[in-house]
């Protein structure tokens, strides 16, 4: 190795000065360029990578890019955050339109400097570059499909190599584990509909029009042949769906109006004459953040003006005799109706965490109900169920959706929401509820047949 690396002290590393990088491995090598990185020997770090490059043949340059990611998501993993950084830019250097490597850079700027200008370096990034393949098709000639996402004006979350996806987004990594057929992400932040060309089928993951609208106008006029079309999407706001629904008898979509920021409350009842209890939630939020009750006119009032955008919505309780409430969850996939879960819990504001592991756990009798509706295929519930949910699909004309519901004591399903921005996957609880695998498992194999039939294969 050259003389500039003479001062490195661990023969083992192989950090020798006479010895040529032909004769150690390349782990050796990699663990002198980490040295030299800790120290923050800039000139070293570059001389290393130099005689790297040239000591490895074209067919070891693979080797290099995996062991360059790993060791960098290791080290970031360890909070050695400098060598992270080295090593993940060298990286992205050397695979400069790599998703996965401009992830990983993404990742240790967050540390380094925020979320903002992780954001940042990631957005300039995909704007050069938005399509990237994720999963090869096993063979030649199988179907090329392609997810549509959108990072927006938001900041995201870089964790070890990866993101999280603004709020907004269906679910859609696990939903192509296991196909023969090739998958692309294309990140529709710098595209027009008449850039989507190409591909077999492509699935529209930017499904609330409350957060991503300006884009799906954008894609809205594609003829792309698009599971959840971005036109079928716009429309599917929570007031919508409650106006379409309103003279609804066989069930219940709770009246739901949509107000806009800094609005009088005072006005806003007398425009709107809403039911008490009522509902209030920032137009754009999921998961039940920045929602409230309100159980009369005068509680609502005591607050002049609704600060947010906000949707408001008559509240129906739907707690049953036993003092529970559950949320139903069944998602409409290409015409057929399949259940995801039922969460119970103590409290109105129903969700995954404090259902399952502050009520459901340690209550067999609990688990054995959501078992039942997961299974239940001929009930007259099960029915009920179908009969909405088809009516829901036939004025939404979306391809695949959710649908959050209840009971009510007389018996009448109360609908909560139904859209395809809600999960339907929870990892989390594979072990602790092993009977949500089989759920799952026919949710990706039917989403997956509804991508094969709408591209006619």
């Amino acid at each position: 190795m050259a003389n500039s690396i003479a001062s490195q002290k661990d023969p083992v590393a192989g950090s020798v000065e006479s010895t040529s990088l032909t004769k150690i491995s390349l782990q050796d090598a990699l663990n002198v360029l980490e040295d030299a990185f800790e120290r923050g020997a800039d000139d070293d770090a570059a001389r290393l990578r130099d005689e790297i490059m040239k000591s490895l043949d074209r067919a070891a340059r693979p080797q290099l890019l995996k062991l360059l990611y790993k060791r960098g998501i290791d080290c970031l993993k360890d909070q050695r955050t400098v060598v992270a950084d080295g090593l993940l830019t060298w990286l992205r250097q050397c695979d400069p339109v790599s998703l996965k490597a401009n992830l990983a850079e993404a990742a240790v700027v967050q540390v380094l400097e925020g979320r903002k200008a992780a954001t940042d370096l990631f957005r300039e990034f995909v704007m050069r570059r938005p399509m990237h393949r994720i999963q090869a098709a096993t063979e030649p000639g199988l179907m090329r499909a392609g997810t549509l996402m959108c990072i927006g004006a938001v900041d995201l979350d870089f964790q070890l190599g990866g993101f999280t996806l603004p709020g907004g987004h269906s679910e859609s990594q696990h939903l192509f584990a296991g196909a023969e057929e090739g998958n692309v992400f294309v990140f529709c932040d710098g595209l027009t509909g008449f850039e989507l060309g190409g591909f077999d089928v492509l699935f529209n993951a930017i499904s609330d029009p409350d957060v991503f609208g300006a884009r799906l106008e954008v894609l809205a006029d594609t003829s792309e042949t698009i599971v959840n079309h971005p036109q079928q999407c716009l429309q599917n706001t929570r007031n919508w769906l409650s106006e379409t629904f309103a003279n609804e008898t066989d069930f219940i979509v709770p009246k739901t109006v949509r107000v806009a920021a800094k609005s009088r409350r005072a006005d806003v009842l007398a425009e709107h004459d809403p039911n008490f209890p009522l509902l209030m939630r920032p137009v754009g939020s999921q998961t039940g953040d920045g929602l409230v009750k309100f159980d009369t006119a005068s509680e609502f009032t005591k607050t002049d003006y609704v600060l947010e955008e906000s949707y408001l919505t008559e509240f129906h309780d739907f707690g049953s005799d036993d003092s529970f409430y559950r949320k139903f969850r069944c998602w409409w996939i290409g015409g057929t109706v399949v259940p995801n879960h039922l969460f119970v819990h103590t409290h109105w504001k129903v969700h995954s965490a404090a259902s399952r592991l502050e009520t459901m756990d340690g209550r067999p009798a609990l688990q054995a109900e959501e078992k039942e509706f997961l299974a239940d295929a001929k009930s007259p519930r099960r029915e009920q169920v179908d009969h909405m949910m088809h009516a829901i699909a036939e004025a939404n004309g979306l391809d695949y959706f959710g649908v959050d519901f209840s009971f009510l004591p007389s018996g009448q399903i109360v609908v909560f929401e139904a859209n395809a921005t809600m999960r339907s996957h929870y990892p989390e609880y594979s072990d602790t509820y092993p009977y949500l695998q089989k759920p799952a498992t026919a949710h990706v194999a039917a989403f997956q047949k509804l991508v094969r039939a709408k591209a006619g294969r």
